[in-house]
Parts: structure tokens; C-alpha cells; sequence
């Protein structure tokens, strides 16, 4: 459902912005994963076939 009082539609608002002035969902570099890896795990429910 598209709502024009919020950003793109459907976002409330990216903290530290000022509205309309959203520009990147990073606002500081402590907020970065560490050495640009992220990390994940693969559930159960994903067999070997799916992963090549």
C-alpha cells in the first residue's frame, strides 16, 4: 500500500535525516560491518543442490 507522506511509499524515515533529505542509510562508519563481511548462515531447509 502506497503512502505519499512517507519516503518512496512506504518507509518512515531514515534516522539522524531530516525529512526529504534522505540520502544513505549509513550514517557513520561504527555502523559498517566489520572488514565489509557479512556474515550468514544458511537454514536448514537449504540443501546442497540449492547452493551451486
Amino acid at each position: 500500500m502506497y503512502n505519499p507522506d512517507l519516503f518512496q511509499g512506504d518507509i518512515k524515515g531514515i534516522a539522524g535525516q531530516e525529512p526529504g533529505n534522505e540520502r544513505a542509510a549509513i550514517l557513520g562508519p561504527q555502523y559498517l560491518w566489520s572488514g565489509g563481511v557479512v556474515p550468514y548462515v544458511f537454514g536448514s531447509s537449504i540443501r546442497d543442490q540449492h547452493l551451486k
